[in-house]
């Protein structure tokens, strides 16, 4: 971090990076084609990235409105962004693992049983994720 730079700044940096490869990787599962994907993961799926776009939504009016700003307390503000940095960890791997045991070439070669053990599996770690990915956005709304 530079010696110029607010613990606020880097936090609130270290958060928006985090949306932003969440972003991409619940794209890539849902767009590229090379990731089994049924109707129920997409929802799942879609509802992380809308919370994820809350949360965009909350950091820009955070970090361009003075007004806005003084609404919250400031040391509670900064935990609420470590927390919600640390839970967007948690929800990365979640995606990486899901990328990894969802993509076709992973799949390719099971059998019927072991692929819906897959689903149900992304489909738990999914739920698991919303249910992070809410509880980040629900402390910023008013």
């Amino acid at each position: 971090m530079l010696a110029s730079a607010r613990p606020e700044q880097s936090v609130n940096h270290a958060l928006l990076g985090s949306v932003h490869t969440l972003k991409h990787d619940v794209n890539d599962v849902l767009r590229s084609g090379q990731y089994y994907v049924t109707d129920e993961l997409a929802r799942k799926a879609y509802d992380i990235d809308n919370s994820l776009n809350h949360l965009k939504f909350d950091q820009n009016l955070l970090a361009t409105s003075k007004e806005w700003k003084q609404g919250f307390d400031q040391d509670k503000l900064m935990q609420e962004h470590m927390g919600a940095t640390h839970a967007g960890q948690h929800v990365q791997q979640a995606f990486f693992d899901l990328k990894n045991s969802m993509s076709g070439k992973a799949l390719d070669g099971k059998q019927e049983n072991e692929i819906r053990e897959a689903h149900h599996w992304a489909d738990k770690t999914l739920e698991a994720s919303q249910e992070v990915s809410v509880g980040v956005v629900l402390p910023f709304a008013l």
